[in-house]
């Protein structure tokens, strides 16, 4: 069974401005999102466009040069350094030392024979023959040294032959290709996010358009809580009356229930004093008109401090005999509206209530010699 329609949500111009604002707003970002998308995809295609250039290039070099070892110029000169080193070592270290140690050893066996053959002595004969057995060992040493060095040489020689230097155009081609890489990651990573941010907005902009197609502007202003039954009055000055609704969430104007074109306006004041010779002495009063055509400011106006129905008040008691010294004591509680149906519905005051420009009084007194008294009157305001 299909859901009814939702009915209308009565609002103010200034309530309605804003909920639109808050959708321009969403609508500007979801501008946004879809150009920093469209910028994203841009990039992220001219990215890949590089890397799929750089990948055929270091492959192109690659398949000219199988089998062949590729590295750096910095890795080239290293090992071409390290091949001369060899080759100095061989040439004038060991090999010079090796020589140095066979002629040492020529040397002590020509002594050797000497001493025995031509001195006839045998001890020193013995001595060389010793010395020469020595140097044999350092010959021996010395070529084992220059074999693994031959052998060292010969290899790293090998080795440099199946080496390529990389060009430098190529060198970093590699590692620009995985930093392009990773930024495309990023870039869908974030794109991601702006079609998930983007899906949500969407969302939130149709529910919101939905919600402000429902919206009913109203021309009202609020001029407070109806007393008696709790819902609210609003001055509809283009109607020149008085709605009363539903109370409604913050933002928005409830329902309909009645309009009114007067209300009951009724002020509250108190007097307590302590100097006299009745006292303590307590006043409850409470002053109430029917107003009709009149706005918020107006009514505002007439019962603020100091207007025209707290001052017609003073002067009625005065003309009833208080004392001018108790007007100081004169206090406003609060001010509470009915509309006028409701105040004939409910009966809610014994007396007929005038309209504005005559104010009825209600005057209920205590004090020390007279506990409770009441008095009512009128007085133009």
């Amino acid at each position: 069974m299909a859901e009814a329609p939702e009915g209308p949500l009565y609002v103010t111009e200034a309530e309605i401005a804003a909920e639109e604002a808050s959708l321009a707003e969403k609508e500007a970002r979801l501008s946004q999102l879809e150009s920093e998308r469209f910028r994203l995809l841009e990039a992220s295609a001219e990215k890949e466009a590089r890397i799929s250039a750089l990948e055929a290039s270091w492959s192109a070099f690659v398949e000219a040069h199988p089998d062949r070892l590729l590295v750096s110029a910095l890795e080239w000169r290293r090992e071409t350094r390290s091949i001369l080193d060899l080759t100095i070592r061989l040439r004038y270290t060991l090999w010079p030392r090796w020589s140095s140690f066979m002629r040492s050893r020529a040397n002590a066996l020509r002594e050797a024979s000497y001493a025995r053959e031509a001195l006839r002595d045998p001890a020193l004969a013995r001595s060389w023959a010793r010395r020469a057995a020595a140097y044999l060992g350092l010959v021996r040493d010395t070529l084992g040294e220059i074999r693994a060095a031959e052998k060292q040489l010969a290899a790293e020689t090998e080795r440099r032959e199946l080496k390529v230097i990389v060009p430098r155009e190529l060198a970093g081609a590699r590692r620009e290709a995985a930093r392009l890489r990773s930024e495309v990651e990023q870039a869908r990573a974030r794109i991601e996010e702006t079609i998930e941010e983007t899906a949500r907005l969407e969302e939130e902009i149709e529910a919101e358009r939905e919600r402000i197609s429902r919206k009913v502007v109203v021309v009202e202003e609020l001029l407070g809580d109806e007393s008696c039954s709790g819902y609210r009055i609003y001055w509809r000055p283009r109607e020149e009356d008085y709605a009363v609704r539903k109370p409604a969430p913050e933002g928005e104007i409830g329902e309909l229930v009645r309009t009114e074109k007067r209300i009951a306006v009724a002020v509250t004041y108190s007097l307590s004093t302590e100097v006299g010779h009745d006292v303590p002495l307590e006043l409850e009063i409470m002053c109430v008109t029917y107003m009709a055509g009149m706005g918020k400011s107006e009514i505002e106006a007439a019962v603020a401090k100091d207007g025209p129905i707290e001052l017609g008040l003073k002067k009625w008691l005065l003309e009833q005999g208080w004392a001018p010294e108790l007007m100081d004591a004169v206090e406003k509680i609060g001010v509470e509206y009915n509309g006028e149906k409701h105040v004939d519905a409910r009966a809610l005051y014994d007396f007929t209530v005038p309209d504005w420009g005559m104010v009825h009084v209600v005057v209920e007194r205590r004090s020390r010699y007279i506990p409770e008294r009441r008095y009512e009157g009128e007085f133009m305001a």
